[in-house]
């Protein structure tokens, strides 16, 4: 390899893929070549494009705020404000959304809703009045004692006001 490149073993807490390469060190060879061996890579990666991600954010923004004032003073002109600024003043401004949002805005015009339908009924289901139905309900009236009743010949039972 050129003097001067970088290999990163991200193998290296289990043995690693590069000659030469030590767990939690950073070990350069005789042409100039660094062999990284840190241990825990994923967790460090997090924590690096975390602090990236607040610098970019906080010099992006920084770059809207009058220094000398100290309030935000956005300039529309400025070519960053322009690419990311997507409404202005209740509009959309970003050349990439602008056609999207007008039909998005009729469909999010009010509707009349329609009239609501009655909800379908299903039919009674008939009886075939064959042999079998006439023969049950003959059987039934059989089965009851003289004077006895059902429970579906009486009328339900309510309270009404603290009657007992």
């Amino acid at each position: 390899m050129k003097p001067g490149s970088i290999i990163v073993d991200l193998a290296v807490e289990r043995g690693g893929n590069v000659e030469g390469a030590k767990a939690g060190e950073v070990v350069t060879t005789a042409n100039g070549v660094k062999i990284v061996g840190h241990l825990n890579v994923p967790g460090r990666v997090a924590a690096s494009a975390s602090l990236l991600y607040a610098k970019n954010l906080y010099t992006f923004l920084e770059t809207m705020v009058d220094k000398e004032k100290k309030v935000l003073a956005v300039d529309m002109e400025d070519e960053l404000v322009k690419a990311t600024m997507l409404t202005h003043d209740g509009k959309v401004v970003h050349p990439n959304f602008v056609d999207t949002a007008k039909p998005a805005a009729k469909a999010a015009a009010p509707k009349k809703a329609p009239a609501r339908k009655a909800p379908a009924r299903k039919p009674a289901a008939k009886a075939s009045g064959g042999a079998a139905t006439k023969k049950t309900a003959a059987r039934k009236t059989a089965e009851k004692p003289a004077g006895a009743s059902s429970a579906a010949d009486k009328p339900a039972a309510t309270k009404s006001g603290g009657e007992s």
